[in-house]
């Protein structure tokens, strides 16, 4: 069985990273 809290807590994690990534640009 999938543990979701983690899965999407790490997802979201990544894209708050590739959206300061975006701005630093």
């Amino acid at each position: 069985m999938v543990d979701w809290s983690t899965t999407l807590s790490d997802d979201y994690a990544i894209h708050l990273a590739l959206a300061n990534s975006m701005e630093r640009i």
